[in-house]
């Protein structure tokens, strides 16, 4: 429910980034990279990302650790839509402020950071 509460709200607030906006899946690298899903919403200078894990049956057979142990996304990452360095993003869900930073020349996250207190996210890029 209240995924779904902040969700609505994120979207009743910032309507012309969802109803204007571009649908940008985002590329996933490293070795749980077929367990993620994400995507953005991007409009002007403002976006959002969603990100999820997926097939969990998998990757829970991985490991004997919680699926949402941070150590179990080892070195997996999503490039997010940035426009510079150390951009920030805001996970809308725990509070949570987050940096980008560069790998292979574009930006991007951990999903150990991402994913470390909260199995789903929704993140507000800030810069």
């Amino acid at each position: 429910m209240y995924m779904t509460t902040v969700g609505l709200h994120y979207r009743r607030a910032h309507a012309s980034l969802f109803l204007s906006g571009e649908y940008v899946p985002l590329k996933v690298e490293g070795t749980k990279k077929k367990h993620v899903c994400a995507f953005a919403r991007i409009y002007e200078d403002r976006a959002v990302v969603a990100i999820v894990p997926v097939l969990l049956r998998g990757l829970c057979r991985e490991t004997e650790s919680f699926p949402f142990d941070p150590n179990l996304w080892e070195d997996t990452w999503v490039i997010v839509p940035s426009w510079r360095p150390a951009s920030c993003y805001q996970n809308l869900l725990t509070g949570e402020i987050l940096s980008s930073t560069e790998t292979e020349g574009k930006q991007s996250l951990r999903l150990a950071e991402i994913l470390g207190s909260c199995p789903v996210a929704l993140l507000e890029r800030m810069t």
